[in-house]
């Protein structure tokens, strides 16, 4: 499902960002562009990637 409707970024685009390093909404934006237009989807890439760190190991999750 579409989370960035400015920039037309999918929550499983998000995911693979997360994947690939980003902690913050800041670093989402840089990898993938998703929270770059109105910013009303920062919650939602948030919630992303604070569900995400249920799935990180410990020692990794623990690196903000």
């Amino acid at each position: 499902m579409y989370v960035c409707h400015c920039e037309a970024v999918t929550d499983q685009t998000v995911d693979a960002a997360v994947l690939s390093g980003a902690r913050t909404v800041s670093d989402v934006m840089e990898l993938c562009r998703a929270g770059g237009g109105c910013g009303g989807c920062h919650a939602t890439l948030q919630a992303l990637i604070d569900a995400s760190a249920t799935f990180r190991p410990a020692s990794e999750a623990s690196v903000a």
